[in-house]
């Protein structure tokens, strides 16, 4: 019988979401990229990778950590790259990348049917 990933999380005490974010918040100031690095296989070994909740916390994270390679990977493993997925990574590429690179990321965004919004604070 072959048993599901939701079936063998259903008997699973994992932390909650805010506990993740709460870990990835320390590692974040703490800009100690091999904790956040840490952080994310418990996250990719619970099956919860694709959240994602998680998974647009994790991009700035990695970058700020200085991975903006672990950042980039974070993103191709979500589900749905919607606006705010996009948006998380275009700013990081930006800020701590190529520029060149962020604005080549904001025409794949349009290409695959993301429009941006008008305002892109933080």
């Amino acid at each position: 019988m072959l048993i599901t990933a939701s079936e063998t999380l259903s008997h699973v005490e994992l932390p909650a979401i805010e506990d993740w974010l709460r870990s990835l918040d320390h590692c974040r100031e703490k800009k100690d990229l091999p904790s956040t690095r840490r952080v994310c296989a418990r996250i990719h070994g619970n099956g919860l990778q694709t959240l994602e909740v998680l998974g647009n916390y994790l991009v700035p994270t990695f970058a700020e950590c200085g991975s903006i390679q672990d950042a980039f990977q974070v993103f191709q493993k979500l589900e749905d790259h919607n606006e705010q997925s996009w948006t998380s990574l275009i700013q990081v590429t930006a800020e701590y990348g190529d520029c060149g690179d962020g604005f080549h990321l904001l025409q794949s965004m349009q290409d695959n049917g993301v429009a941006p919004s008008r305002f892109g604070g933080r």
